[in-house]
């Protein structure tokens, strides 16, 4: 019988690295690839998503190859990312723009919008949390309000490890911990708060990438 093995993942803002384990866990072989980080503006932080994927398949063949197996005795996958990103894809998954990166800060107009009137209490109610300029939710306010023909097409809002997940997987997923970083989830319920995506103007079709309930 050939010997199995898993590999895991880190995609970070600065590069990717693989990790090669035995079932056991015992770590054979890893590999690390850089990544940028663009600043078209000030202000502005983006990353070319193909660019993660590029990194990630990259680091999978070194670690299969200086291992000496074949992709068949891998049995498993694991993907740890960072989070906070925001990334307009279509049906297909194809991006529509440069992932907007946790680091960016152009949605601060939004997000001031966020603690005004009711609206801190509201969004704390129905998802727990209260969003500032670093979280998810402003920034599909300003593709929403700023890039239209972008806001059209979009079929789903994904996470840097939702779209990785898809690369891997051909099937938009997440588990409650990403989800919930999009704070329009209710934690306790499990489920998407659709009070909060109604209220913000924001399709839960759209963020819509594992389960069909809202509550």
């Amino acid at each position: 019988m050939e010997r199995q093995y898993i590999i895991a993942y880190e995609v970070d803002n600065g590069g990717t690295k693989a990790v090669l384990t035995d079932v056991q866990g015992r770590i054979i072989k890893t590999s690390y690839k850089l990544h940028q980080l663009y600043y078209p503006r000030a202000g502005w932080v983006e990353q070319n998503p193909e660019e993660l994927w590029s990194a990630l398949a990259h680091t999978t063949r070194m670690v299969i190859e200086q291992a000496g197996i074949y992709p068949s005795q891998i049995i498993d996958m694991g993907v740890s990312a960072q989070m906070f990103n925001i990334l307009p894809v279509d049906e297909h998954c194809t991006p529509l723009c440069p992932m907007i990166s946790w680091l960016d800060v152009r949605s601060i107009e939004q997000a001031e919008r966020l603690t005004k009137d009711d609206m801190p209490e509201f969004l704390f109610q129905h998802t727990g949390n209260f969003p500032t300029t670093k979280a998810i939710v402003p920034k599909i306010l300003w593709i929403k309000e700023e890039c239209l023909d972008v806001w059209s097409w979009t079929y789903k809002l994904l996470d840097c490890k939702e779209y990785i997940i898809y690369k891997l997987t051909g099937k938009f997923a997440t588990d409650w911990h990403g989800a919930s970083v999009y704070f329009l989830f209710e934690p306790h319920k499990k489920c998407w708060s659709e009070p909060a995506c109604s209220r913000l103007g924001i399709p839960w079709v759209c963020i819509l990438i594992w389960t069909q309930q809202t509550c």
